[in-house]
């Protein structure tokens, strides 16, 4: 502890005041708290414009909320590796974190340490990859080993104070650059997530049919929360002590039991994704499965464009990239189905489909993106197999059969019968030359040759991989 009596809380990804591990371990033996946040401009550089009103949203609402409590949220600009030391030196303070596990952070925050205390806090998921080991002490690759160990360990529980117990510095006390204004209407915080996650539990609240509706793209069957869980405005301790809770009640039918396991499951794969870009750095840029990393990938000038503005001729895809750029969120179903036509319809490498995600998607997340779209392509951790492709006419039928979540997006396809809504070409009668219906456009591949010649372009890299290691693996 400081001579100071003082410690910095430096907010990264849990803009929280509630169930806080490293604003708990900051405050500890009655130290005066300093809320810093840092906007990096290399950070900004990376994120999506969306993402980022999200972010300052969010930290208005954590100022907004320290101000009620008679503090304020000090923001500082530049780099974070020679702005905390300045800061902790002048102040006398330590530093506490939450633990991030991204390759940027790991690097960023050891060149913090080594020029200030840095004491990095648990917090970003329940269990520390270093944690989630198989008996020989190595990481799982299979996400239901992964779960097995993972729920047979003993859970701390979500941290509880009273954020009002906590001695803040006082507002005015230190310099700020103050926080950039939020255009549209952006509502992020604490309060917000704590509204979405009370929504999805109400009495008719989508969790209890979560279970048979967590697919349907034309249903609002999702949580809502993946953006809050981004910026840690909600503790994922809690929302797993929660669903833990309501699986004890025996009272509780057996399909809302169901519905629950499986929400509680979805928030174990993102612990699954974490640990694999904790213990596997590479990942980023490189395919998990190595057999892989030598794929002919079509030259993306060709189809990628069609791809990013919603203009592939299949209308479950065209929905989903539509959204995604006027949104900047997709339910996930979308996501797999954009991405396995990606991949597998049009063998453009997964790399150009991830960075397009994080450029635009609010709830990117590097682990969770990454993990999602080597899963889909088959290149990853306990992925697909590289012969499972999606056919975006049969999943546009199975999880949007009316074809409303396609015409609410392709505005071309609104008077289109729902007979034709999936497969518009099919209303053209026969011999028509037309290239495009109401500017809608035909397919711009065959998904039947398409799905071939993807499969060939796999097997050729596992191929030339055997003939290289010995090694069809």
């Amino acid at each position: 502890m400081s001579s100071s009596g003082t410690a910095i809380w430096w907010i990264r990804r849990d803009l929280r005041l509630n169930n806080n591990r490293a604003l708990e371990a900051a405050a500890h033996d009655g130290r005066t708290v300093v809320p810093v946040f840092v906007l990096d401009p290399r950070f900004k550089a990376s994120q999506s414009d969306k993402r980022m009103q999200f972010l300052y949203s969010g930290l208005r609402s954590l100022d907004a909320d320290l101000s009620a409590l008679g503090s304020q949220l000090i923001v500082k600009s530049g780099d974070p590796t020679r702005v905390l030391p300045e800061l902790s030196r002048s102040l006398e303070a330590p530093v506490f974190a939450e633990e991030d596990f991204t390759p940027y952070a790991r690097a960023r925050d050891q060149q913090v340490a080594s020029a200030a205390e840095l004491n990095l806090v648990g917090g970003l998921t329940v269990f520390h990859p270093e944690e989630v080991l198989t008996e020989r002490g190595g990481p799982f690759k299979v996400f239901s080993r992964f779960k097995t160990k993972w729920q047979s360990l003993s859970r701390q529980g979500a941290v509880t104070y009273d954020p009002r117990s906590i001695d803040f510095v006082s507002k005015g006390t230190h310099e700020s650059v103050g926080i950039p204004e939020v255009t549209g209407n952006v509502q992020a915080g604490e309060d917000h997530a704590r509204k979405a996650f009370d929504q999805f539990l109400v009495e008719d609240g989508a969790i209890w049919k979560y279970g048979e509706d967590r697919s349907r793209v034309d249903r609002d069957s999702t949580s809502g929360l993946s953006p809050f869980i981004k910026f840690g405005m909600v503790s994922t301790e809690l929302l797993v002590e929660k669903a833990t809770k309501l699986l004890d009640d025996e009272t509780l039918p057996a399909a809302s039991q169901a519905s629950v396991r499986t929400w509680l499951s979805e928030l174990i794969w993102r612990e699954f994704f974490q640990a694999a870009l904790y213990h596997f750095p590479d990942s980023v840029n490189r395919s998990l499965r190595p057999e892989f990393e030598g794929i002919d990938w079509n030259d993306p000038a060709d189809h990628l464009t069609a791809w990013q503005q919603g203009m592939t001729g299949y209308p479950i895809v065209d929905a989903a990239m539509r959204q995604l750029s006027a949104a900047g969120w997709i339910h996930n179903r979308c996501r797999m189905i954009v991405a396995s036509f990606l991949v597998k319809d049009l063998l453009i490498d997964w790399r150009h489909g991830a960075t397009w995600f994080m450029k635009h998607l609010v709830d990117g997340d590097i682990a969770a993106n990454i993990g999602g779209w080597q899963w889909t392509a088959g290149t990853g951790l306990d992925a697909a197999p590289y012969f499972r492709v999606f056919n975006p006419v049969l999943q546009g039928k199975k999880f949007d059969p009316n074809g409303e979540y396609v015409r609410k997006w392709i505005p071309e396809l609104q008077g289109i019968a729902d007979r034709y809504v999936h497969e518009p070409w099919e209303s053209l009668s026969t011999g028509s030359n037309s290239k495009s219906i109401n500017g809608y456009p035909l397919p711009i591949v065959d998904h039947r040759e398409a799905r071939k010649t993807t499969l060939d372009a796999f097997e050729k890299a596992r191929s030339r991989h055997r003939s290289r290691t010995g090694n069809g693996n």
